[in-house]
């Protein structure tokens, strides 16, 4: 436990000092509670850096990653905070080059992430994912490593990322079985709507959001996104279909207003 003196009071204190009561502001107050990670009285600057510089170390050693931004732990979070900051400081030629040298020294790398070794280690990461889990990853899930793998994998069937992509790195993909070709969403589509329909008409009623059963589910799922995309503008033709088959209602505009004046006329 970590004690600490100050020589001013704020808050409640301060306010009964005023009052004439309780502590006089200005005095001396010893705290018994242990002090804030980074914020203890009486350490400077190069102090809390050697502190921040020591957790962060710690916790590359017990993870075995850099820490993240994206998460909702404090102290991780801070810890990325304060690595992102020396990188910055080491870019614009502010960081002392004592502290560069002891960040060096344990092997903490402040330079620009190679970009063609980044994509190799999230080539490596993907094959890694869909040979445990047998599928690819989705872009939907809470779990941040998965969600930026299924990115990559989704920029690479875009068009103007497939003209990017060197020979080399096509001829890489191709002999690992990642197909470049864009997906065809309208066959996907088609598809999930005839499966809807053959539920409908085999158990007579619209799949359920409550089932388990997971191909249930999915298509319960998918009507929904229907409906919401709806509200976004769904292509022509595929309103027309849903609209044939009952599954979207025509969207009727000026509802409100007739209503009203049917009641005037009335």
């Amino acid at each position: 436990m970590v004690y600490w003196v100050s020589t001013t009071t704020s808050g409640y204190a301060a306010e009964q000092g005023k009052k004439g009561r309780g502590r006089p502001k200005g005095s001396a107050v010893m705290h018994t509670q242990p002090a804030a990670e980074g914020i203890i009285r009486g350490l400077g600057p190069e102090q809390k850096w050697i502190e921040s510089l020591t957790n962060y170390l710690d916790f590359l050693k017990k993870q075995g990653r850099k820490p993240k931004l994206a998460v909702q732990d404090v102290d991780e979070f801070r810890l990325a905070a304060w690595y992102g900051c020396q990188r910055v400081l080491c870019k614009k030629g502010e960081l002392s080059i004592e502290r560069k040298k002891l960040l060096e020294k344990n092997g903490v790398n402040l330079e620009p992430n190679d970009k063609e070794q980044e994509w190799h280690t999230k080539l490596s990461n993907y094959l890694d994912f869909k040979a445990k889990h047998g599928r690819e990853p989705k872009a939907t899930l809470k779990d941040a490593d998965e969600r930026i793998l299924a990115q990559w994998r989704n920029n690479l069937t875009r068009p103007n990322m497939i003209g990017q992509l060197s020979p080399e790195k096509r001829k890489l993909l191709e002999e690992n079985g990642v197909n470049l070709e864009p997906k065809d969403n309208d066959k996907k589509w088609h598809a999930h709507l005839a499966d809807y329909l053959e539920f409908e008409a085999k158990n007579g009623r619209p799949p359920s959001a409550w089932t388990k059963d997971p191909d249930e589910l999915r298509l319960a799922q998918w009507r929904a996104s229907q409906t919401k995309n709806n509200s976004r503008g769904v292509p022509a033709e595929r309103k027309k279909i849903l609209e044939e088959k009952g599954l979207l209602a025509p969207r009727q505009r000026g509802r409100r207003m007739n209503q009203d004046q049917e009641a005037d006329s009335a």
